[in-house]
């Protein structure tokens, strides 16, 4: 077995030190504050959805989080997310069931909410109406929920 000489070993650590060190730097941290909470009961979950498919629920979300409902606000923080195109889906989980509850209809009976602030006139925003762009540099957004 043939083994790496000193000055091989250290330049195989140090491209790869370099590889991590460019592919973090070029991600970035996006600040989701979900505004309008009207209890402290439940909790808060935010998706942040990378494509139509996952906006549209039939992919896993990118990034998803889950914190206990304050009365008035609640933020997240989702660190390195490569540069490209978001949207993001929260609702408050009043019951803490972990699901958003409709009527029978399919209208939402618990509080919820999308980047950009959308209103849906005849069922959900689409993705266009909800998706923002994320570069190298932090993000912050507002959502106000209905």
């Amino acid at each position: 077995m043939t083994s790496l000489s000193p000055l091989w070993t250290f330049l195989f650590v140090l491209t790869g030190t370099m590889l991590a060190s460019a592919s973090a730097a070029d991600c970035a941290s996006l600040n989701v504050t979900v505004e309008g909470v009207k209890s402290s009961e439940g909790q808060v979950m935010v998706a942040v959805n990378a494509g139509e498919a996952q906006f549209s629920g039939s992919e896993e979300p990118t990034t998803q989080a889950t914190q206990d409902a304050s009365e008035g606000a609640v933020t997240f923080t989702f660190d390195d997310l490569a540069p490209g195109t978001y949207a993001v889906r929260t609702f408050h989980d009043v019951d803490g069931n972990g699901e958003l509850n409709s009527n029978m209809i399919g209208m939402p009976t618990e509080p919820w909410g999308m980047s950009n602030n959308p209103s849906g006139s005849f069922g959900p925003p689409s993705w266009d109406d909800a998706s923002f762009e994320v570069g190298e540099d932090d993000v912050s957004i507002d959502i106000n929920l209905n």
